[in-house]
């Protein structure tokens, strides 16, 4: 790889990483905890409740998880990951990948949620290739897509090359004076530089339901860095996956996202849930200064299938679960028991893990990911869940991410008069 391209391609993967980092910044900030307080370490929301309630322990966990990496951990965890994709190549790679037409394009499956948002029946439109990740757990591809396997676009040389990028990427994050507390970001570098040299060589379509982690920027940059010559044969589709609305929180409000440090530039096409939405997104992760072409915008209602029945005997409710609002919603249950009979449910986010303490409230837990029950009235954080329920006609109180308790008396009145009213309309049928 040429020095220019390889110094493009770590400013690129910079930029993305500092997304990552302002997410989980974000996220501490409605917490009300600090870097500082509880140690600089990614994946927020794994261990958010831990850091709150022992923020010395998580603390030391990331100085020591500095020192290790820096002092060759990372070298060895690249090391060992390049062993195990260059075992999971397949001997069929360079047939595979040539069957694939060049300008057809692909869904880009960095999560397993893109196979739950690329609806075909929606988008019929859309690439039927699946580029998947070989680290993903195995998920249902839409009914006649084709999987096309990360790794079958990857040769042993691309994962040298992968190797050394990582590891330089690492040591010039740990010399950023801004981000070096966040080195440990890096532990996702190899594969990226992987997934970025797959994604380079797909023409056509681009679609993605990433909005603006390190995976979207990585589609977008790999659109900025696309040739001349060739820059007509892609173009980058974005289909949203969750509610924006409410991401800043009641303090925060948008001026979190806002603060994003690399929006994206290349999305040509918008499929979102509603303009309250599209407006988000353009405001708050779009860059659209760079485009020669007006964006184009599209609405669609995500849809799920309810289990079960309308209650004849007590109201049902499901409260759909985040770490940051568990201890409020934990309040609301244990309070509307003691004023009302309901029968409640608690869906834990699937992206983060819930407290331990969660499982003995009293309501039933659901941990199937496509399991929705029927209820009467949603309780959850702006959600996509609260979109999808109104579709099928169900309510939803809905508060801010970092609600504090100084409104839990007027959220339980608030609900109270949603039962009543529901329990009157009942009657009255």
């Amino acid at each position: 790889m040429m020095a220019t391209a390889r110094l493009r391609l770590f400013a690129d993967y910079l930029a993305a990483t500092r997304n990552e980092i302002a997410v989980d910044e974000m996220l501490l900030g409605l917490a009300r905890v600090t870097p500082d307080q509880v140690g600089y370490l990614p994946r927020v929301p794994h261990w958010l409740n831990r850091g709150v309630q022992a923020p010395a322990l998580t603390r030391i966990i990331w100085r020591i998880g500095r020192i290790v990496w820096l002092s060759g951990g990372a070298m060895v965890y690249f090391a060992m990951e390049l062993l195990k994709f260059d075992r999971l190549r397949r001997p069929s790679a360079t047939a595979l990948a040539t069957a694939i037409p060049a300008t057809e394009g692909a869904v880009l499956g960095f999560s397993t949620r893109a196979s739950d948002v690329v609806d075909y029946e929606k988008f019929p439109w859309l690439p039927k290739i699946w580029l998947t990740c070989p680290w993903l757990q195995p998920h249902t591809l839409p009914k006649g897509a084709v999987e096309l396997p990360l790794l079958s676009l990857i040769s042993r040389r691309d994962l040298r090359e992968a190797f050394a990028c990582a590891v330089h990427a690492t040591y010039a994050l740990a010399r950023d004076p801004i981000e070096s507390r966040w080195v440990l970001q890096s532990y996702t570098a190899f594969r990226w530089f992987i997934v970025r040299c797959a994604v380079d060589r797909i023409a056509g379509t681009l679609v993605t339901t990433e909005h603006f982690d390190r995976w979207a920027v990585l589609a977008d940059r790999s659109l900025r860095a696309t040739p001349p010559r060739t820059v007509d044969a892609r173009r980058l589709v974005l289909v949203q996956h969750g509610a924006l609305g409410g991401l800043g929180g009641a303090t925060h409000g948008h001026d979190a996202l806002r603060q994003m440090p690399t929006r994206l530039t290349c999305v040509d096409e918008l499929h979102a849930y509603n303009a309250t939405e599209a407006n988000v997104f353009r405001q708050v992760v779009l860059d659209e200064g760079r485009r020669a072409s007006p964006l184009r915008i599209s609405y669609f209602s995500p849809t799920i299938t309810l289990f079960g029945e309308s209650s004849a005997v007590h109201p049902r409710l499901l409260f759909v679960g985040h770490p940051l609002c568990e201890a409020f919603q934990k309040r609301v249950y244990l309070s509307l028991r003691e004023s009302i009979a309901i029968d409640a449910y608690y869906k834990p986010h699937p992206m983060a893990p819930m407290s331990p303490t969660m499982a003995e409230v009293g309501w039933t837990i659901i941990d199937d990911l496509k399991m929705f029950p029927r209820v009467e009235l949603l309780v959850s954080y702006p959600s996509t869940l609260v979109i999808e329920y109104e579709g099928a006609g169900i309510p939803a109180s809905v508060h801010p991410l970092d609600i504090s308790n100084d409104a839990l008396t007027s959220f339980i009145e608030s609900i109270l008069e949603k039962i009543n009213n529901l329990l009157l309309e009942k009657e009255n049928q």
